[in-house]
């Protein structure tokens, strides 16, 4: 099959040709091509369902050169000459199918335009797949004149550089929904980069992934002005420290950036905090506005409760992290679990 994505481009119309008079694969460029029975086929779909995932980002439209508002899925030379499907780091010459894990040669060639359209198909036939709104955070520089001169008085050794000064705005539209309380967590919020500070193994991006088969994973929303919040990381720091591996905390710092590390190690902590754009996108999943002083509890895949950081012990996680049957007191203002019990019963 011929690559026709763009017909009326001169370099596509010479691959045309090229693909009509070379049945052995040679470029329009004279370079040798693999033999027809040796071009590896366009797409190699994964055992099971694709996981919808956001990794690669807005793309240029075609007829402007622009960045486009939304994701995109370009195919042919186009893709192949414009070196469009960029993500995280830096992928060339691969056609992307955007908000999947799957790839497909861009490279031209026979059987480029069948494999991608074999994704696409594939994709959206699969039972309980389908692509995920996510909340869109954008970001302005801040100009705060109080908050730059309490800077050097009561942090002098915070990174402006590295931690600029700015505040985050989180957008959602109409099909996004937020995670209640009994809804298992998408694969899109596991699998997404989180950038984050003080983390034990010197990492600055982390997946909660990596922690999905944690008894239970917490998630602490904290601010450093807010004195519940730290008095629930610094609690959660003591528990996990006696459960070990079993209960994993994650702080999720909703705050100025630059104030999560150095308040982390003035306080000796060894809990990671996720901070920034990612910070507020995870807030977004879980409460209805911007809010801190409270925990996501997760287990077994699930959001299985929200809660402030009082009403239960260290014997209480212990419990809910073995499977037992526990009341744990529930907190779903501002959540999307509002008609959730006052208590939740593992």
């Amino acid at each position: 099959m011929r690559s026709r994505y763009s017909a009326g481009n001169d370099l596509q119309r010479k691959i045309n040709r090229a693909e009509a008079g070379n049945p052995n694969g040679q470029s329009p460029w004279g370079e040798a091509g693999l033999a027809l029975p040796q071009i590896p086929p366009s797409l190699t779909l994964p055992s099971g369902s694709i996981r919808v995932c956001p990794a690669y980002t807005s793309v240029k439209v075609l007829t402007s050169g622009t960045l486009a508002k939304d994701r995109r899925l370009y195919s042919g030379i186009e893709a192949y000459k414009e070196g469009h499907g960029m993500g995280w780091g830096r992928l060339r010459k691969n056609l992307l199918c955007v908000q999947t894990l799957a790839q497909a040669l861009a490279l031209p060639g026979r059987g480029r335009a069948n494999g991608v359209l074999l994704c696409l198909l594939f994709l959206f036939t699969q039972p309980g797949v389908h692509a995920q709104s996510m909340p869109r955070v954008s970001r302005e520089d801040v100009n705060d004149s109080v908050e730059i001169k309490r800077i050097p008085r009561f942090m002098p050794e915070a990174d402006l550089e590295r931690f600029r000064l700015v505040k985050y705005h989180v957008q959602v539209d109409s099909a996004f929904r937020g995670i209640r309380i009994g809804d298992t967590i998408p694969d899109v919020l596991w699998d997404f980069p989180l950038w984050v500070v003080n983390d034990p193994e010197g990492k600055d991006t982390i997946r909660l992934r990596e922690h999905q088969d944690t008894d239970l994973l917490v998630l602490d929303f904290w601010a450093s002005w807010c004195s519940p919040c730290v008095e629930s990381m610094h609690k959660w720091e003591g528990y996990t420290g006696q459960l070990g591996k079993r209960v994993k905390l994650i702080g999720v710092h909703i705050d100025y950036d630059y104030k999560a590390l150095p308040f982390s190690r003035r306080r000796n902590w060894r809990v990671m905090s996720v901070i920034g754009a990612d910070a507020r996108m995870l807030n977004r999943y879980f409460f209805d506005r911007s809010t801190v002083s409270r925990l996501i509890w997760i287990k077994n895949g699930k959001l299985a409760a929200i809660t402030g950081g009082s009403g239960y012990d260290l014997d209480t996680v212990r419990r809910f992290a073995d499977g037992e049957s526990v009341a744990i007191p529930i907190d779903t203002n501002w959540t999307y679990s509002s008609n959730a019990q006052s208590t939740a019963n593992r």
